[in-house]
């Protein structure tokens, strides 16, 4: 396993001393011996070389990994899976993991899918699934997904009939264990004798096996569903198994950390988290405190678990990326977690989430075990990144392919204009793209062909945009094509 000082590092945020974890963890069966103490929790998988979830390096050599009840190898994971860990931690905050399985919030056929940009959304077993620049598509591009296609979401639920998806793989050939088994994860809206709704969906469960009874089937109480449905959309799920889904618990003393949505906010003290009940109202606030807290909001917390929920210690809210940015790297300072292009600066912060190169021939995957101390100058990247305004922060990080035309790009808000047609100067996160008469081309949001003038018309403050073209003296200069996003 290559130790990251970034991982220690992203370690070093628990409140508690390891000695005194230890001592805890050890009394409640949680740790190995007097050097480890137990660690647990959820988050999203941010790279591979061992196990990054959240930053967070993990040694899988011992460990048992579960995909969709299948014991599989650390390859059938991907960056962006929501996994839920077990394991230890030493004195030398070297992470082992015990025990990691992936978490599925919905397995289900496409019924409708919209885009718009890098953004859209797709409706499968009648919730809506939105994606972004932080949503990982596995195996398959997200303009490659149709209609009829039957795949696989680990994300959030955030309202009735509305999730987030963090991954989503496509079910070719067996990609997805079990896939022909449907799932759905969300809480009950009505109940009527032996069938039930989640969101739009309605489920039958006439001979579905109930954990822990059926009792507990009532409006409100979060559940899981498997089974089957027809082709048609509005055909109910035919349940063969339902499990009700407690809050999560653990033993007292253990050292946890959580990275998901907030799905129930009671105020600071008391919400839920991955599944997980939190107290953070003694939390240090590791973020700027600009984004507040409520249903949706990504968190990431570190603390101690005691008395039926996490007694946070830090706390960040993770504001989603705002803009890509790619081209090639000017500089690489691996030991303060940070590069530079296009003339910005962008930290790279452990819980980067590194996302592989996908090889167009063979649909693989290569660069896995990408982390910052293997990336060089002259590299094309692509970050997914969210600007503060005061910092660049790459959310997800990719090396391009070397052979796909581009070198640079931006795709966001505008955040100014300077000039005027027909030469607009337009910048993006700081970045500098700057247009030609007759060498750049301009288009609508449906891929029509427009000109300087009308381009300029649209391109205010706020407005997204697409703009490629070749890297030099730290701007895209000049564009070759520019295109507006609805």
């Amino acid at each position: 396993m290559r130790r990251s000082h970034t991982a220690k590092r992203w370690l070093s945020g628990f409140s508690i001393t390891l000695g005194t974890a230890a001592l805890v963890a050890c009394g409640s069966g949680g740790g190995d011996d007097g050097r480890t103490a137990g660690i647990e929790g959820t988050g999203i998988v941010s790279g591979f070389g061992s196990v990054y979830v959240d930053g967070i390096e993990f040694e899988t050599t011992n460990a048992e990994i579960l995909f969709v009840g299948d014991i599989v190898d650390e390859s059938a994971l991907s960056v962006g899976d929501i996994v839920s860990v077990s394991g230890t931690v030493d004195n030398d905050d070297r992470a082992s993991a015990r025990r990691i399985v992936f978490e599925r919030t919905l397995d289900g056929p496409v019924e409708s899918i919209e885009m718009n940009g890098e953004r859209g959304e797709l409706v499968a077993l009648e919730q809506t699934v939105r994606f972004d620049e932080d949503t990982t598509f596995v195996n398959l591009s997200a303009d490659a997904l149709n209609p009829g296609d039957l795949i696989a979401v680990s994300g959030f639920v955030i309202d009735s009939n509305l999730f987030h998806a963090e991954s989503i793989r496509r079910n070719d050939d067996g990609f997805v264990p079990n896939g022909s088994r449907l799932e759905i994860e969300g809480d009950i809206d009505t109940v009527d004798g032996t069938q039930l709704t989640v969101g739009n969906q309605l489920i039958r469960f006439d001979n579905a096996r109930v954990s822990p009874n059926r009792t507990a089937l009532r409006a409100g109480q979060a559940i899981e569903a498997f089974g089957s449905r027809g082709a048609d959309r509005g055909d109910p799920l035919i349940a063969d198994e339902i499990n009700v889904l407690d809050v999560k618990t653990t033993e007292d003393g253990r050292r946890m950390f959580v990275e998901a949505a907030i799905r129930d906010y009671n105020g600071l003290d008391n919400f839920i988290a991955g599944g997980w009940r939190i107290d953070a109202r003694d939390a240090e606030r590791v973020d700027d405190g600009a984004l507040g807290l409520g249903p949706g909001v990504m968190v990431s917390v570190r603390g101690t678990f005691d008395n039926g929920r996490i007694q946070a210690s830090t706390l960040e809210a993770e504001t989603p990326s705002s803009a890509t940015i790619q081209g090639p790297i000017d500089t690489v300072d691996a030991d303060n977690d940070r590069i530079s292009l296009l003339g910005v600066t962008v930290d790279v912060p452990p819980d980067t989430r590194y996302r592989p190169l996908r090889a167009a021939a063979s649909g693989t995957s290569g660069d896995r075990s990408l982390r910052i101390d293997d990336l060089a100058v002259g590299d094309i990247v692509r970050l997914d990144i969210f600007d503060s305004g005061e910092r660049l922060t790459a959310r997800a990080l990719q090396r391009a392919r070397s052979d796909d035309g581009i070198d640079a790009a931006l795709i966001g808000p505008v955040e100014r204009v300077v000039g005027a047609a027909p030469n607009p100067t337009v910048v993006i996160a700081g970045i500098t793209a700057r247009t030609q008469t007759g060498r750049t081309l301009y288009y609508g949001a449906n891929g029509e062909k427009i000109n300087a003038t009308a381009f300029a018309a649209r391109a205010t403050r706020g407005q997204r945009v697409t703009i490629t073209g070749p890297a030099n003296g730290g701007e895209i200069n000049t564009a070759t094509r520019v295109q507006l996003i609805d």
